[in-house]
């Protein structure tokens, strides 16, 4: 300050504001760009994480939604096996109340009358879905002994004509062999028999009149026998199962990826909605058909899984064979049918408590197919 409060202004030297100028001026950028570089890779880090947070969100998500696919496939296996073996736990139980009626032809076929259930097929030349009642029982027999049949009814017709043991043979479709079992039981005790149809090759229209799964029961006077109607097996191929497409038209569905079969102890097709692949007897000869070994085979054999030996099947039945058949729970995996459609499997024995089932409990598996495509992510996602 100078004198009177009149400030003075003492000149600066011209060299040094230059050099200050000069140093403001470099350190300006310098100290702008500690700020401002490290935006960017700030910015790439938020994104980073922000996306593997989502991405993790959406493996959850596909996870969840997969294994929740998963369990529905496994419930619906379990409601297909549960279905077949009640059916086949009801004839255990019918075929005894049957020894306890009288041994007359109006007894015979009121019995054969009330055991009747509605049965659902497809007409392919309308597309319509048609339901009509249909016997359980294709026949029922009453035999002495020494295996001779005393009393019988075959769709809906009485016959009380004597018939010898001897002319039961596979070519008309009557399993001796279950016949023969039954005379050894003791008293009280129930056999099951093979489902016996003829075998229709491939392109052949398959008509089965007589095509039944026997059962036995033997008295201490007689053995009666009665043959499962063989629609009403088939007719659990239609069970409405994940996706959920209708299966009426059942060839459809098997093209689609999309069906249900059966497979009994012996490693047979039993049921299936390509009917030549079923195990069945030849009509000329009336022996059982050789199952096919390879795919050049394909619509001239059955299939037994067992019998496989090479093909496009080959993995998915050594999977069966080493995994599915031997655990005694649902099994879930992926592989190709016989068109070489992806699928997912559900695989589940069928638990039956009857006959020579009662020790060991399984009778066969029942076993389902989903076309893989039906097994995906969702297509769009939000996650807040």
């Amino acid at each position: 300050m100078g004198f009177f409060g009149q400030r003075t202004e003492i000149p600066m030297p011209l060299g040094i504001l230059e050099k200050r100028t000069k140093g403001n001026s470099s350190l300006r950028p310098f100290f702008w760009g500690w700020f401002v570089l490290p935006l960017p890779l700030l910015f790439l880090v938020v994104f980073f994480v922000k996306w593997y947070q989502q991405g993790n969100e959406l493996d959850k998500i596909r996870s969840l939604f997969i294994q929740r696919q998963n369990n529905v496939m496994g419930f619906n296996a379990l409601e297909v096996a549960t279905g077949f073996s009640d059916l086949l736990e009801k004839a255990a139980r019918d075929v005894q109340m049957l020894s306890l009626l009288p041994k007359t032809p109006e007894a015979l076929k009121s019995f054969y009358k009330a055991q009747t259930g509605d049965f659902t097929r497809f007409d392919p030349k309308n597309h319509a879905v048609i339901q009509e009642p249909m016997p359980f029982y294709h026949w029922v027999s009453i035999r002495d002994l020494q295996g001779n049949q005393v009393l019988s009814i075959n769709e809906g017709v009485v016959s009380q004509k004597t018939v010898p043991l001897a002319e039961c043979t596979l070519k008309n479709l009557c399993d001796a062999e279950l016949v023969k079992r039954a005379i050894a039981l003791k008293p009280g005790e129930v056999h099951y028999g093979r489902l016996l149809r003829y075998f229709t090759p491939e392109g052949v229209e398959d008509k089965n009149p007589g095509a039944a799964l026997g059962i036995a029961y033997r008295t201490p006077t007689h053995v009666y026998v009665m043959g499962i109607e063989y629609l009403q097996l088939r007719d659990h191929l239609t069970t409405p199962t994940f996706p959920y497409d209708t299966k009426r038209d059942l060839e459809s569905a098997y093209r689609k990826g999309n069906y249900i079969y059966i497979v009994d102890e012996k490693m047979n097709i039993i049921t299936h909605p390509l009917t030549w692949v079923q195990a069945g007897v030849d009509r000329a000869t009336g022996e059982w058909v050789t199952p096919m070994k390879n795919d050049a085979d394909g619509g001239k054999h059955s299939i037994n899984i067992a019998a496989y030996q090479e093909g496009k099947l080959k993995e998915y039945f050594t999977r069966l064979l080493n995994v599915s058949f031997t655990a005694n729970s649902v099994d879930i995996f992926r592989a190709n049918n016989l068109n070489g459609t992806n699928r997912i499997l559900s695989v589940i024995p069928i638990s039956l408590s009857k006959g020579q089932y009662q020790s060991k409990g399984v009778f066969g598996w029942a076993i389902i197919g989903c076309n893989i495509d039906h097994f995906e992510e969702p297509k769009e996602r939000f996650i807040p």
